[in-house]
């Protein structure tokens, strides 16, 4: 039922009733309408108390300040959607209103089929948990192709293009700077760690995009270094290693220096020397009194150096069980080399678990 039957059923029924009387005709009841009602033509306009005049297709409402009746117009926002869609004040055609205000204009509009943007461009607009004056907004420029953007069943963002947030740009695969000459920091929080991947010879897990098969490969305990899918040199808990051919690949070894330690400990407190010390070179330099070092015990690949540069001398003494030899000249196990010399100098290596050999020898030397 439409509002203006409502609203003829409501003047009809209070008209009809016993206490309602118009002058000269009485109360109305029984009547052709049977049940109490009035028949036909008992009821006019002129029989009513009405404060305005009838305009055709106004409706009959109460005006409560007098106690009369008024004819109003329909509101305007009666109109359905197909009529407010042919309306171009209100909405696109093929669009139908989502909401109609008092004054019978579309609140929004839906998207019309092949429609390029919705009628809630440029913005959308979000209230936070809190209603206040603090909204989110996303705003969209001038598209110029089509482009999606949705949310995963897992809620992840799918979509096609980059997304940029602050300095940062997500293109595909790569992750750049926009700002000028920026720098690409990862963060960990507190304990946490930034982790790479393994890798392979190929694609090392640390590359670079100019030369993939160029950089670090990570495994346990052990960092290995690839150049042109063919691992160079690594480090372990055993030290640093190079592999295959020097590092000029011509079988030489060029630009390192071997450490020199200046030593002027005495015979009650002797200098330790070391397997991290290997290749090291000893002097006594700045010495008081005769220069004391123990070895560590022998073991293949370890090599030391003692010069002799002031003349309280330098003593080289090898762990229990070790020798030191040059031809012919060998010391006791666990015995020691001694010079005074200047000049006097002495290269060994360990040959196996027991056993030094100088490889080079100038001065005097005893031993003993």
């Amino acid at each position: 039922m439409n509002l203006r039957a409502l609203v003829s059923a409501a003047v009809l029924a209070l008209v009809a009733s016993a206490v309602l009387a118009q002058a000269g005709h009485g109360p109305i009841s029984g009547g052709a309408g049977g049940g109490g009602l009035p028949g036909p033509n008992q009821v006019t306009e002129s029989m009513l108390k009405v404060v305005n005049a009838c305009t055709d297709e106004y409706v009959l409402t109460c005006e409560t300040t007098t106690g009369d009746f008024e004819w109003q117009a329909l509101p305007t926002n009666t109109a359905t959607a197909t009529a407010l869609a042919a309306n171009g004040a209100n909405c696109s055609a093929g669009s139908y209103p989502l909401g109609v205000d008092a004054s019978g204009a579309a609140e929004s509009c839906t998207v019309a089929a092949g429609a390029e943007a919705s009628a809630l461009a440029p913005a959308v607009v979000i209230e936070g948990t809190t209603a206040d004056a603090f909204e989110g907004n996303f705003t969209f420029a001038d598209p110029t192709a089509d482009w999606t953007w949705a949310w995963g069943a897992a809620g992840d963002l799918v979509g096609a293009g980059s997304l940029s947030i602050d300095n940062l740009k997500l293109d595909g695969n790569t992750l750049s700077s926009t700002d000028t000459n920026g720098n690409i920091v990862l963060g960990a929080n507190g304990t946490g760690q930034v982790l790479m991947p393994y890798g392979t010879e190929a694609a090392p897990g640390l590359s670079f995009a100019i030369d993939p098969d160029t950089g670090l490969i990570g495994d346990s305990n052990i960092l290995l270094f690839y150049s042109g899918g063919v691992r160079r040199f690594y480090t372990d808990s055993a030290g640093f290693h190079i592999d295959g051919p020097s590092l000029d690949g011509t079988g030489k070894i060029n630009g390192f220096k071997r450490y020199v330690d200046a030593v002027t400990n005495g015979a009650s407190s002797p200098n330790v020397v070391s397997v991290g010390s290997s290749l090291r070179v000893f002097t006594n330099e700045g010495a008081t009194e005769e220069n004391y070092n123990t070895l560590p015990t022998a073991a293949s690949g370890y090599e030391y150096t003692f010069i002799v540069q002031d003349s309280d001398g330098i003593r080289v003494t090898a762990a229990t069980g070790d020798t030191i030899r040059s031809a012919a000249s060998v010391t006791a196990s666990g015995g020691y080399i001694e010079s005074t010399t200047v000049g006097s100098s002495i290269t060994i290596q360990a040959l196996n678990i027991n056993e030094w050999i100088a490889t080079s020898i100038t001065g005097t030397w005893s031993f003993n």
